[in-house]
């Protein structure tokens, strides 16, 4: 089920509802996908749970949302985004940083604090909801939220504020029940382990592993490397290592802002501030780990030209990820391909 934006005050619970009639009534196995946006921006208190979460955090007068900001000439043309408060008279203004730093976070907590209440609801009577036993629950999110730590407000950025998201599971007979693992897990181990969870076949060759032998075994997550890319935001890729050192390698297209690489140890700096010096130690493995993941799964830039007739096909590409080699025109559309370089 995908959720309705527009309502958000009701709109996870009306969904829980939709999901758990729907449920009831199915005589055979069946996958069901309940998403919400009450964890999303534009944010208002949620009573049941802002005071308490928050006291003394002073409430404002309207509601939390990100708005996009326009590039300059100076950034590159690279839009950004801020967050604002949308005034009940209409008026809006950016937060301030003590209000990012203060009633921003407080505002999301009480929105997950209700999520967090409604699901467990549904969790906590599931049975008597007559709702299936023998059903692999699982509970989490494709992005989490900056809220003043870098300079990219928001889900744009390669950030652990951005790309660490929750994972909670829950089997029938309850095998590893309460345990919380504190390995590296990825996104796509989620579908192995659903699978895996579930009784049927992995296929060898679908991304990611099961997490199950970690979970029932009482074992922890083998050592894995995390690769992220931010392609809607075009600011990269990220590699976060098992020991905690992590690489950021931007390769932004837009001509305002350098390509560059950056190195972060997250046990000594997990807002990620301090960048370490790259090319030495821990850091150049993982640098040549990046490099070759980028070249074997990205190889270069596939374009697709069709035109009226056959013309000189000028091409100027800028970035570390550009490659020369293996740059062609498609056959069924003949054209001349005219290399300027990359820069």
């Amino acid at each position: 089920y995908w959720s309705d934006r527009a309502r958000s005050h009701d709109e996870l619970t009306t969904n829980l509802e939709r999901f758990r009639r729907w449920a009831v009534g199915q005589g055979k196995p069946w996958f069901a996908f309940v998403h919400t946006y009450e964890v999303h921006d534009p944010y208002e208190p949620r009573e049941e749970f802002y005071d308490q979460l928050a006291a003394g955090v002073p409430r404002l007068n309207g509601t939390v949302a990100l708005e996009g900001v326009p590039g300059t000439r100076e950034g590159g043309f690279r839009s950004r985004m801020q967050w604002i408060l949308r005034k009940r008279n209409g008026a809006t203004r950016p937060l301030g940083d003590g209000e990012m730093r203060t009633v921003l976070p407080a505002l999301y907590d009480s929105h997950v604090a209700f999520a967090d209440a409604q699901i467990g609801a549904v969790l906590n009577r599931w049975d008597a909801l007559g709702l299936p036993p023998n059903t692999v629950v699982a509970v989490t999110s494709d992005h989490g939220q900056v809220f003043g730590e870098t300079i990219d407000a928001g889900h744009t950025a390669l950030h652990d504020t951005t790309i660490g998201v929750p994972l909670l599971l829950a089997l029938p007979e309850a095998p590893g029940a309460g345990r919380r693992i504190s390995g590296q897990a990825r996104l796509v181990d989620l579908l192995p382990t659903l699978l895996d969870g579930a009784g049927l076949e992995v296929p060898p060759s679908i991304d990611g592993v099961s997490l199950m032998p970690a979970i029932a075994g009482g074992g922890e997550v083998a050592p894995r490397p995390v690769t992220s890319v931010a392609a809607n935001a075009n600011v990269g890729v990220s590699l976060r290592a098992a020991n905690g050192l992590k690489l950021l390698f931007n390769d932004t297209a837009w001509s305002g802002a350098k390509p560059r690489l950056e190195a972060f140890d997250l046990a000594e700096d997990p807002l990620e501030r301090h960048p370490l010096s790259v090319g030495s130690g821990d850091d150049s493995e993982m640098v040549r780990r990046l490099t070759e993941k980028i070249r074997s799964e990205a190889p270069g830039l596939v374009m697709t030209v069709r035109a009226e007739e056959t013309a000189d096909l000028e091409i100027d590409l800028r970035g570390l990820l550009v490659q020369q080699k293996g740059l062609r025109t498609m056959p069924e559309h003949p054209a001349d391909l005219i290399w300027r370089g990359a820069n």
